[in-house]
């Protein structure tokens, strides 16, 4: 995964899993290796059956309310933090996959990373319909996005290589894909390991995926994810610690008041 920096200062590192249009996942879907599986016909049947013809269609602001995302490595309180912010600006919570993909989730689990990051893939571009059809009345929130999918991919096989490099800051693995929806603020939730075990112990086994057992081990993996949280853009993302629910609610609804001549609640 190395390669010599170029101009437009991309290091030429290619990272399996990192999607930047629903072509590519679809084409990684439909390819020889994956597509007779019968989990992925299931997955492309469910898409299918959801997906509407307005793929890309964006909304003026004026026209709709704002599109939120949380994101954080596992046990940093999104879910909480989704849950208090969305009664306090009366919006709607999603989260990624979406519902409808939720029973394919732990077959998926199973796989090699770049099936494994196809499968969330597609649901964020099924979540993207989602907020299509909510935004024009009420706020979304949604817990995790885009950013967590490519994330966790470029982390894991950068952490996994020889030379354990992460792309520079300003690399396009980074940018957000052109035809997905972008969110109108990424906030991140980072919180002390303490406390994030303390509440990922509180979790029932089932819900506890193999990467975020991974996780738990892995002090570099989870450096590295921080890394790449900071280095991505279009849009980029807005850190806060999160040790403390009050404190983190108090500074996020302070943020969003300083932005409230732009963004509609």
């Amino acid at each position: 995964m190395s390669g010599e920096q170029n101009p437009s200062g991309d290091t030429g590192m290619k990272f399996s899993g990192v999607f930047k249009s629903l072509e590519a996942v679809k084409k990684c879907l439909h390819s020889e290796k994956y597509f007779n599986l019968p989990e992925v016909q299931e997955l492309l049947k469910i898409f299918n059956a959801n997906s509407l013809a307005s793929n890309n269609e964006v909304v003026d602001r004026s026209q709709r309310k704002v599109f939120i995302v949380l994101e954080g490595i596992d046990a940093s309180g999104k879910t909480t933090i989704s849950n208090r912010l969305a009664k306090l600006i009366s919006g709607r919570q999603l989260s990624t996959p979406p519902a409808e993909l939720l029973g394919l989730r732990e077959q998926f689990d199973k796989h090699e990373l770049e099936l494994r990051r196809a499968y969330y893939a597609l649901g964020n571009y099924m979540a993207a319909e989602q907020v299509r059809q909510i935004y024009r009345t009420d706020p979304v929130i949604m817990d995790r996005f885009w950013h967590s999918t490519a994330a966790y991919a470029i982390a894991q096989q950068s952490v996994e290589s020889y030379n354990a490099t992460l792309p520079p800051e300003g690399d396009s693995v980074y940018e957000w894909p052109n035809d997905l929806l972008r969110p109108d603020i990424v906030f991140f939730l980072s919180v002390s390991e303490s406390k994030r075990l303390d509440r990922l112990m509180r979790r029932k086994s089932k819900e506890v995926t193999r990467e975020e057992l991974k996780m738990k081990d892995d002090k570099t993996l989870r450096e590295a994810l921080k890394i790449i949280f900071l280095r991505m853009r279009n849009p980029g993302v807005v850190f806060y610690n999160n040790d403390y629910f009050r404190t983190t609610m108090t500074r996020l609804m302070a943020f969003l008041e300083h932005y409230s001549t732009t963004l509609t609640f």
